[in-house]
């Protein structure tokens, strides 16, 4: 059965996803992408003209998904959208937001490896993330005096987030980010 354009360029960028996330840009080649695709490098050459230009687009979705996650969450209750946000995180299954953190995070771990755009692009959807936990937290009830601003807050829930994502959790079995995340929001909101 012949695939249409679109299920095959949706195939070449879930594959690459997937392996970007689970070994690193470096650690995931060309013949791995077409090999998880099930498709040609002919086929591949339709759609993108190389890796790099792979990374661009699955990056440029994930800060289109967070821009997309925060102009809906403009109409939830503060704490009600500070959970939205973090569901998706913990559990990614079926959720395109915890998907494309945890690509940026494994991503960022490769940073020195990239020349631009990509480091560029990865900063863009930190500051995406932040700017949209910033928002959640700023109209919340209250916000802990220690934490100073709401900026200052986000940035310690998505630094305390993505910490736990990249500890290994067999170091520190007591270290669940479901949790931590928990304790993180807790913290910053009284």
């Amino acid at each position: 059965m012949a695939r249409t354009p679109t299920e095959t360029r949706t195939r070449i960028l879930t594959a690459a996803r997937g392996l970007f996330t689970s070994h690193g840009y470096s650690g995931a080649s060309l013949d791995d992408i077409l090999t998880a695709a099930g498709i040609t490098k002919g086929a591949f050459y339709h759609y993108f003209k190389s890796k790099e230009e792979i990374c661009l687009t699955l990056l440029d979705q994930a800060i289109e998904e967070t821009r997309r996650f925060s102009h809906q969450a403009e109409d939830a209750r503060p704490l009600e959208a500070l959970q939205n946000w973090a569901r998706p995180l913990i559990d990614p299954e079926g959720s395109p937001m915890g998907s494309h953190f945890r690509l940026v995070l494994r991503l960022t771990g490769d940073l020195p490896l990239f020349s631009n755009p990509l480091p560029e692009r990865i900063r863009r959807f930190w500051n995406e993330q932040a700017a949209c936990l910033e928002s959640l937290i700023g109209s919340a009830p209250s916000l802990h005096p220690a934490c100073g601003d709401a900026r200052q807050a986000a940035l310690l829930i998505l630094a305390a987030l993505a910490g736990a994502f990249r500890l290994d959790p067999t170091r520190l079995p007591g270290l669940r980010p479901e949790k931590l995340l928990e304790v993180a929001i807790q913290t910053v909101l009284r």
